[in-house]
């Protein structure tokens, strides 16, 4: 591509995040093995820039990941959880990208049958 002085570039990270071009032929595939090596920084921040990239890091990326690790320890280790089949997701893309009617699951207690 040939970008020229004051020419405007934009990226959507809905696109980039599902970009066999990036992510290979297998890119819609839930694949938590992706990121296993070292977690969020598996792979170079141009290929994966949700939280910007240098020298405009996000100055709240670490505490971000951090308190999402702990919420999501919380509740793993309390709750087990089912999506409701019935169900279905509806994806709302916008300057984020949202589940239009929400993702509905059932929690149960761990221990609880």
């Amino acid at each position: 591509y040939i970008i020229r002085k004051g020419d405007h570039c934009f990226t959507d990270n809905y696109v980039v995040g599902r970009s066999p071009k990036i992510w290979g032929d297998d890119a819609l595939k839930f694949k938590p093995e992706r990121w296993s090596e070292k977690g969020l920084n598996s792979h170079d921040q141009y290929k994966f820039p949700v939280f910007n990239i240098n020298p405009r890091l996000c100055l709240g990326k670490q505490f971000a990941m951090t308190e999402a690790k702990v919420f999501a320890y919380s509740l793993m280790k309390s709750f087990t959880f089912n999506t409701i089949k019935s169900k279905q997701v509806l994806i709302k893309s916008g300057a984020i990208l949202n589940m239009d009617t929400g993702l509905y699951v059932k929690l149960n207690k761990r221990g609880d049958r």
